[in-house]
């Protein structure tokens, strides 16, 4: 009797795993969202794959119970160390029991500097075993799926392709490149000029205007990004976080009315003598951070205590600060992601 319920189970399974492989993503198709993701450790600056169009995406389902996934991380740490300032993103996805907690001490303990989530990655379905990675072209399509031992080639091929990184575009009117090339090096006041300029010649074109739209959109929205850190940091008595977004603003925009009103803050921050005082304990802690990457944690504890010994940085944000980071299980780390923007 048993027999019965034998072959409909393996059928079941069967069709399930089918389903599973039909419904991930394959090589040439436009490319998923990722989802909403509980990033664990390295959280990134931007996950939203339709807007890192133009750069080139690894996504990882991979597991710590998984002795392969567990040899690939030095291979992808080295890849992020290379790559991710040239364009390539990681986004690694646990796919097997754990707890958060323990997910992020495991990664923690193995030194993984790219982003991992415990959660999300949206269709990216595996189909069958892990490891297993989707490489994301500039183009926005599926250029590989398969294990990760494989995908170093196709990585350096799209790497190669990308024409204007961080602009969220594979492409641009050719009337546009001065503009998107000037937004990349940060020069906002001038991609804006462009942009318009380009916007007001070729008024008639709809390409021209909708490309210039686009650029004049990332131009607003970097700056509102970089006004709301500032303003948030200060908000927070961060007083050096916030200057360094002011400084950024005003050097984006050169003689802009935004560099103008950023110059406005930082004056304001110069003739502020408990400002001026934030700022050089925040300075003066940041410097004692530096100084003590690698050491233990008595050498750490011993130096916030005297950081905290001194009157000068008493009742400042910085001291605080320090207060926190002896709780932490990475102090240096805090203290300096907490003070840079």
């Amino acid at each position: 009797m048993k027999n019965l319920f034998v072959v409909p189970f393996i059928a079941l399974v069967l069709a399930f795993a089918a389903n599973l492989s039909a419904i991930s993503p394959v090589a040439g198709e436009d490319a998923p969202s990722i989802g909403g993701c509980s990033w664990v450790v390295n959280a990134p600056a931007e996950d939203n794959i339709a807007n890192l169009q133009g750069e080139v995406i690894m996504v990882e389902a991979w597991g710590i119970n998984c002795p392969p996934c567990r040899a690939l991380i030095p291979h992808l740490n080295a890849l992020h160390t290379e790559y991710a300032d040239k364009g390539l993103h990681i986004f690694a996805f646990h796919r097997q029991a754990a707890t958060a907690e323990k997910l992020k001490s495991f990664c923690e303990d193995n030194g993984m500097v790219y982003p991992v989530a415990s959660s999300g990655a949206g269709s990216y379905n595996t189909g069958g075993g892990i490891p297993k990675c989707w490489i994301i072209g500039v183009d926005g399509k599926i250029k590989y799926a398969g294990h990760p031992n494989a995908a170093d080639g196709v990585i350096k091929e799209e790497l190669a392709k990308i024409k204007f990184l961080g602009l969220g575009r594979a492409d641009i009117h050719e009337d546009l490149e001065k503009s998107a090339k000037a937004y990349i090096d940060g020069d906002l006041e001038k991609a804006r000029e462009e942009a318009l300029k380009a916007k007001e010649d070729e008024a008639d074109d709809e390409t021209v205007v909708a490309d210039a739209d686009y650029i004049l959109e990332k131009v607003s929205a970097t700056y509102n990004n970089l006004k709301t850190a500032a303003d948030s940091a200060k908000e927070e008595r961060n007083y050096l976080k916030a200057q360094r977004y002011f400084e950024q603003i005003e050097e984006a925009f050169g003689k802009a009315e935004e560099a103008e009103a950023a110059k406005e803050a930082l004056d304001a921050f110069k003739d502020d003598k408990d400002i001026r005082a934030e700022i050089k304990a925040a300075e003066s802690l940041e410097k004692t951070a530096s100084k003590l990457e690698g050491k233990d944690a008595d050498d750490i504890t011993k130096a916030l205590d005297r950081f905290l010994g001194s009157s000068k940085n008493e009742g400042t944000f910085a001291a605080e600060l320090a207060e926190q980071a002896k709780s932490e299980d990475d102090p240096v780390s805090f203290i300096l992601s907490s003070l840079k923007n």
